[in-house]
């Protein structure tokens, strides 16, 4: 059907998370995607062992993590990154911000069926968070 919703479908169990974040007055939005094309980027970067290009990544989706936690993208840029075969988790600091990020907002995200279900689906990235919690350096 081409009006089928799918925000209910398990193609796409999203629907439970803010498309974008309030705009701040004086301040232009913020782009909903930014977190999946720095990722994407970083990926990239990794791929083609771009370091400046691949740190620049890392530095962009940290600053816009901070504002885009709550929306589609933060968890689309979580399913690319821990999903990425090119990307050894354990010696990138952008998987650090995303696992803080995570902890210290996890009271929100864990009331979201869609973060739930992340979290069942990658195990290591669930490991990654609740190591983090529970010692503040992680197991890494």
């Amino acid at each position: 059907m081409l009006f089928r919703s799918e925000a209910g479908s398990e193609q796409d169990p999203l629907p439970d998370l803010i498309e974008l974040p309030p705009q701040e007055h004086d301040r232009p939005f913020w782009n909903g995607e930014a977190l999946i094309v720095n990722i994407k980027v970083f990926i990239i970067a990794v791929d083609l062992n771009l370091r400046t290009l691949r740190v620049h990544a890392a530095k962009k989706y940290e600053e816009a993590v901070g504002e885009l936690w709550r929306t589609l993208s933060f968890v689309r840029s979580i399913e690319l990154f821990y999903g990425s075969e090119s990307c050894e988790r354990n010696q990138w600091p952008i998987r650090n911000t995303m696992v803080a990020v995570i902890a210290k907002n996890a009271t929100v995200l864990l009331r979201r069926k869609t973060f739930r279900r992340l979290l069942t689906i990658r195990g290591d990235l669930a490991t990654d968070v609740l190591s983090l919690t529970v010692n503040a350096d992680g197991w890494w």
